[in-house]
């Protein structure tokens, strides 16, 4: 008789199946907006709408890594937008890896870009990689706090923003342990 390969007690580590990636995801309809709540919501849009050049006007999000994660691996965060003007955004994101028993870092550490996944078309869902965030020290249950803001004056105007999310790799379905260092 075979077993599942669903049921909790038999589940096992993948092994020889090569680098496997999932999403962290945090839609700009569920994240808490800055200061005054802004960025403005779009309601016929459904999304966010970030000002040129006003680091005030921002998400935050505090992300906690799945029990999934493979340890100290790298983690690709992203932006999904709408580009509506041939000018890509500078979206920015500032973060602080803090570890289950670590201490919370002084200072942000910055990523920015203004590179397009897509080509560009009018109206078009882009994603825009914002580089990486190195896998030292993360582990299971760290925790990244995460600022995302729009800081450029290359496209007039409001940008709407859908989601942020952060790719991670994995390697199993969940830890041995509930709480590891």
């Amino acid at each position: 008789m075979t077993q599942s390969p669903w049921h909790p007690h038999e589940w096992k580590e993948i092994e020889g199946v090569g680098v496997r990636w999932n999403d962290l995801r945090f839609p700009f309809t569920r994240s808490l907006q800055g200061a005054l709540s802004k960025p403005d919501f779009d309601y016929d849009n459904i999304g966010l709408l970030f000002p040129q050049n006003d680091a005030t006007e921002l998400v935050t999000v505090i992300a906690q890594m799945p029990h999934s994660t493979k340890i100290g691996t790298e983690l690709r965060p992203h932006v999904h937008w709408r580009q509506t003007a041939e000018t890509a955004v500078n979206w920015v994101l500032d973060y602080k890896v803090v570890p289950v028993g670590g201490v919370v870092p002084a200072e942000f550490t910055r990523l920015q870009s203004t590179t397009t996944a897509l080509p560009y078309t009018s109206g078009v869902h882009q994603i825009t990689p914002l580089g990486v965030i190195p896998g030292t020290g993360i582990g299971l249950s760290t925790i990244i706090l995460c600022r995302v803001f729009r800081n450029d004056n290359t496209t007039t105007g409001d940008v709407l923003g859908y989601e942020f999310d952060i790719h991670y790799q994995i390697d199993s379905r969940g830890s041995r342990e509930e709480f590891r260092k």
